[in-house]
């Protein structure tokens, strides 16, 4: 059979259909949009079939249910064994030597061919869905899985109402974030976890959320092997206009690693081990940043066809440290990092800015520890941003969602610091800074099947590339890619 899917992790990294999906329903400010698990999708359902005709005309709604495997319009309860499944299939083929942006780990050649397929299947409580991946590359140098058939997400849960508990590989992502968050971003690649989660819609507190998980980093890394990793996220809504959160993440123990207790894993109050110079007692690595979000809803307020604005930022820290507060030490997070966007909807328009800064003069971001020297990276991509540490970002994009036909275009201006080394008493650097400008567009045809075609290109020029003075160039890349849902 020939594999067929939804965009399929180009540049940038988003479905048209989720797209569209997640426009209509900041359109009509129906409240927080907390993560982007498969689980998740009956809510969605039962949230737009609420809103009705007008919210989402019927050419939407059609391509919607074949996208999801599920009519909208006429949803009823299920028994336990009341199975559904489903199989969205892709393809892509990809032409050029500039990297992607948000790919989930996967760092394609000149002439990269991708295809795969997903297979859920799901019932009231029960739940499972498995990602497969074919990747034939040429000229391919970096990537680890080159010309292999990876396994991205593989994943089985059970769920009871607004809770959830759930084990494997899976996609994750938290934050309020565009192009990226600080914790968890849509770069990060999958890895295997113990994941329970709950989502109470309705309640005198407004709707709230919360997720733990616990796992493993598997593959190769330059420090300790198979580290744990823990991530917390934490959503609330009060009102529909506003949504706040938390994300922490955590790496621990690993091979040959002595394990935190675990009160420290819950509440790092002393993460660093003191008086330890043969680095054997336990120690984490953690990560954490706080995020809000405002959408405005302009068209109910009589603004013609401005539909709403929204603002988000987040707020986070590398490490968490111990600062004095008077005469008491309170924990604190270190080596600040700031990431604040917009997005102003005008019909079918969809205009987005966002600015990510990760610099500090301390501490780094996602890389170097005491014990964890590679960080928060995992098979060579950071776990936050998809730009990593050490980096000043802003990010553009406009984008029309119109049906059958839709597009967008988009561009980025990133400086990448070159660090030396890191004391205590600062941050050494190399003297040339490199700048990248990155510049691109895609359109795309969603046919009443569920599927799409979709066709891309974009550029960059970059100047001090590595860091090196007067280095640098053009790269371009171009692609191609369908999909379809179903058999």
């Amino acid at each position: 059979m020939l594999l067929l899917l939804s965009m399929a992790w180009a540049a940038p990294a988003d479905s048209p259909q989720e797209l569209m999906v997640e426009k209509t329903l900041l359109d009509h400010n129906v409240g927080m949009l907390w993560g982007r698990s498969h689980e998740q999708d009956q809510h969605t359902a039962e949230v737009l079939k609420e809103l009705g005709e007008e919210a989402l005309p019927t050419s939407h709604r059609i391509r919607m249910e074949a996208y999801w495997g599920q009519r909208w319009s006429g949803l009823e309860s299920q028994a336990w064994n009341d199975f559904r499944w489903g199989i969205r299939e892709w393809s892509r083929i990809a032409l050029g030597e500039l990297e992607p942006v948000n790919v989930l780990g996967d760092d394609e050649g000149f002439l990269a061919l991708r295809g795969g397929a997903e297979f859920w299947v799901r019932s009231r409580l029960l739940f499972a869905h498995v990602r497969p991946e074919l990747r034939l590359d040429f000229g391919c140098v970096d990537d680890p899985v080159c010309g292999e058939a990876p396994l991205k997400e593989a994943v089985v849960g059970l769920q009871v109402g607004g809770a959830s508990l759930r084990f494997g590989m899976e996609d994750r992502e938290s934050g309020p974030g565009a192009r990226g968050n600080l914790v968890l971003g849509r770069d990060a690649v999958p890895w295997p976890a113990l994941t329970a989660s709950y989502h109470q819609v309705e309640s005198r507190l407004g709707e709230w959320a919360a997720e733990w998980g616990m796992g493993w980093l598997p593959g190769l890394r330059e420090d300790v092997q198979n580290p744990g990793y823990l991530h917390m996220d934490f959503r609330w809504s009060p009102v529909s206009m506003l949504e706040l959160g938390f994300t922490r993440a955590s790496m621990f123990a690993g091979e040959s690693r002595a394990w935190p207790n675990w009160m420290d894993l819950l509440l790092p109050l002393n993460p660093h081990a003191s008086g330890d110079p043969e680095k054997v007692l336990s120690d984490t690595n953690e990560l954490a940043a706080v995020d809000a979000r405002l959408n405005l809803p302009l068209g109910a307020w009589g603004l013609g066809p401005v539909r709403r604005l929204t603002l988000w930022y987040q707020y986070g820290g590398e490490d968490m440290i111990m600062r004095p507060f008077g005469p008491i030490d309170v924990p604190a997070l270190a080596a600040p990092a700031n990431l604040y966007g917009a997005a102003l909807s005008v019909g079918d328009w969809l205009w987005s800015i966002e600015r990510a800064q990760l610099m500090d003069d301390t501490f780094r971001w996602y890389t170097g520890h005491r014990v964890y020297h590679q960080g928060f990276v995992h098979q060579g991509h950071s776990m936050g941003h998809p730009h990593g540490g050490d980096a000043d970002s802003i990010w553009m994009s406009l984008a029309w969602h119109g049906v059958p036909m839709g597009g967008e275009i988009f561009a980025e201006h990133l400086r990448r610091t070159g660090v030396v080394d890191s004391i205590p008493e600062g941050v050494f650097t190399l003297l040339s800074d490199e700048v990248r400008i990155r510049a691109g567009g895609r359109v795309w045809f969603l046919p009443i099947s569920g599927g799409h075609l979709g066709l891309g290109y974009e550029a960059v020029h970059v100047e001090g590339e590595d860091f090196v003075p007067d280095a640098g160039g053009w790269a371009h890349r171009a692609w191609l890619e369908i999909s379809r849902s179903g058999l």
